[in-house]
C-alpha cells in the first residue's frame, strides 16, 4: 500500500484556488478536488488554524474555502445504505482493467473507479479494517465516516448505458 497524502484529494482548479490546498478548521484537515473531500481529524501546528496550505509549504490566500461542514450530510442508522468491502471492489476493478469504463452501484448511485479508489485509500488509513459503512442518499454523494470522526464524502457519476458494459458494473 502506497503512503497516503491528503494533498492527493487537492484539485489543480485555476478558478478555484483554494481547492487546491488543504484547509485546517477546528482540528481537521480537509481537503477537495470537488469529486471527493477528506476531512480527517488530525493535530496540526495551531498557526495554521483556519489557513489554506499548498502542497508547496505556502498559504494560499485570496480566496474562501468550501463550506466543507454542510457537505457532510448527518448520517443516522436509517441512512446506511451497505457495507463496502475495499478489498472486493480494488479486486473487481483491477479485473475489468481495459474493458473500458468502470463504475461501482451504491444503492440507486453510481460512482466512477477513480473515485471509489480514492474512497478506499481513505478507508485504508482511517476506517478499522476493509469493511466500511457507507451512507447514501439517492442521487446525491454518498457517505462514510469513521470512529475518530473523520469523514469522506464524494460524488455519484452518470452512466452512459448504451456505452458502459454492465460486466464493468460492480452492485454493492
Amino acid at each position: 500500500m502506497s503512503k497516503f497524502s491528503i494533498y492527493s484529494y487537492t484539485g489543480r482548479d485555476v478558478i478555484r484556488p483554494a481547492v487546491s490546498g488543504v484547509f485546517h478548521d477546528g482540528g481537521y484537515k480537509i481537503a477537495t478536488n470537488t469529486l471527493v473531500m477528506v476531512a480527517i481529524y488530525e493535530n496540526y501546528a495551531p498557526d495554521l488554524e483556519k489557513k489554506i496550505i499548498a502542497r508547496d509549504g505556502s498559504e494560499i490566500t485570496g480566496c474562501k474555502f468550501p463550506r466543507w461542514r454542510e457537505v457532510i450530510p448527518e448520517m443516522r442508522k436509517n441512512d446506511l445504505s451497505t457495507f463496502v468491502d475495499t478489498f472486493a471492489v480494488r479486486a473487481f476493478i483491477r479485473s475489468r482493467k481495459g474493458s473500458g469504463p468502470v463504475f461501482v452501484k451504491i444503492g440507486s448511485s453510481y460512482f466512477t473507479a477513480a473515485v471509489i479508489l480514492q474512497v478506499c485509500k481513505f478507508l485504508d488509513v482511517y476506517n478499522r479494517g476493509p469493511v466500511a459503512p457507507v451512507y447514501t442518499f439517492g442521487h446525491r454523494p454518498a457517505a462514510v465516516k469513521t470512529a475518530d470522526g473523520s469523514a469522506c464524502v464524494f460524488m455519484p457519476a452518470y452512466v452512459d448505458f448504451d456505452r458502459v458494459s454492465k460486466d464493468n458494473i460492480l452492485s454493492i
